[in-house]
């Protein structure tokens, strides 16, 4: 009977971890344009503050031109207009010198998101979205 408990106990963990994997990250070119056009929501932590905030990212078209926004501390929001571009397998945002986003896509499982690294001004740490529309 004890050894069923430690079998189950396993399965039930495999299930677990097979449940968390993660979604592979995808080399981004030209063909995945399409989809990155539309509605993202995430957050983004800043390492050099140490707080966490919701984000949105809208990619208005196939020129990767598009507008993110930041929740700041005191609950106001910052939209930024940007024209991407797609270098290193990356989705490239820039502005100024000191104000930048790079996001990786991780496609599988039917779901889709784009994950990296900005920095802006004296904040840099980690975005994440995932795809509303």
């Amino acid at each position: 009977m004890e050894k069923r408990k430690q079998i189950m106990a396993i399965l039930i963990l495999i299930l677990i971890i097979g449940g968390c994997a993660s979604i592979p990250i995808t080399s981004l070119t030209k063909n995945d344009i399409p989809e990155l056009v539309g509605k993202w929501k995430g957050d983004y932590y800043c390492v050099t503050h140490s707080n966490s905030q919701i984000s949105e990212l809208r990619i208005l078209n196939e020129n990767l031109e598009g507008e993110i926004t930041f929740n700041t501390n005191n609950r106001e929001k910052t939209t930024h207009s940007f024209a991407g571009q797609i270098k290193d397998e990356k989705l490239v945002i820039g502005w100024e010198k000191d104000r930048w986003v790079k996001l990786a896509l991780y496609k599988g499982n039917g779901k889709i998101k784009l994950k990296g690294n900005f920095e802006w001004r004296d904040c840099r740490g980690t975005l994440s979205f995932h795809k509303i529309e």
